[in-house]
């Protein structure tokens, strides 16, 4: 057995499926490959997905769906990796995943940028519950610091949440 599959055969059954669901719609041909592979005890289940792809293959795309397409790519890019982040990383190490998080989040104007899509709210409050999250198993001292800046600095209005709960936890009950 390769070295890959030793590591990903010790996660375990029920991580590895929740792992494969998240590229279960992914674009560019691997969402369909996923489908294909999780309905492979369903054969005609199986034929029905990768005809939908072959569908796609022959028709393609036109150019205008495409650049109206591009925005809802990238969008998918940063859900994957703050689907890697909670997967992979938060529980075993917070310090890490909060690192990460503080760097999405802080990559927020050229995100919106190549995104130029209204539909990026829920990705960025999700890397800030995910933030949150992290930031609850670390020194407040050394996290609210940074929890601070970046609720004040919202540039593109899309920490709202942040703000919200971060001063939430600051304030005197």
């Amino acid at each position: 057995m390769r070295p890959e599959a030793s590591r990903l055969a010790q996660r375990g059954a029920e991580k590895l499926a929740e792992f494969i669901l998240t590229l279960a719609y992914d674009e560019k041909g691997v969402g369909a490959y996923v489908r294909a592979f999780i309905a492979a005890d369903d054969p005609l289940e199986a034929v029905e997905a990768l005809k939908t792809e072959i569908a796609f293959i022959k028709s393609g795309e036109r150019e205008y769906d495409y650049r109206h397409r591009r925005g809802d790519l990238f969008i998918r890019r940063v859900d994957h990796v703050l689907d890697a982040i909670e997967l992979a990383v938060l529980r075993d190490h917070p310090r890490a995943a909060f690192d990460l998080l503080v760097e999405v989040l802080e990559s927020e104007e050229p995100i919106v940028s190549q995104s130029g899509d209204a539909d990026l709210q829920p990705t960025l409050e999700r890397a800030c519950d995910l933030l949150l999250t992290a930031a609850r198993s670390l020194d407040p001292s050394e996290t609210n610091p940074v929890l601070e800046r970046l609720a004040l600095a919202d540039n593109c209005g899309f920490r709202q949440r942040l703000r919200a709960l971060w001063k939430s936890s600051v304030e005197p009950t």
